[in-house]
């Protein structure tokens, strides 16, 4: 996948100091950094491509506008989480 086709993708966070939560990559920057809007965590979110492979693709940008991609993040999102 090239760097240019990551931008809409959503990813599931993995736990952190936030717990684990959703986000959206919103830019790539031209020294190689890729930027997350992650939900409910404030600010934007600079990682390398070595840190960013360790997110979990939820989907891709060809479903970013598809009605469906909420749901299909809650759902990964609910799965990840301990019953």
């Amino acid at each position: 996948m090239k760097k240019s086709e990551l931008i809409g993708t959503k990813l599931l966070s993995g736990t952190w100091k936030f717990g684990e939560t959703i986000g959206t990559v919103i830019k790539e920057t031209a020294d190689g950094y890729i930027v997350v809007d992650w939900e409910n965590v404030n600010g934007e979110w600079y990682y390398t491509v070595e840190q960013f492979e360790r997110f979990e693709k939820i989907t891709d940008r060809s479903t970013e506008f598809c009605e469906e991609t909420a749901l299909l993040a809650k759902e990964a999102l609910s799965k990840s989480k301990p019953s």
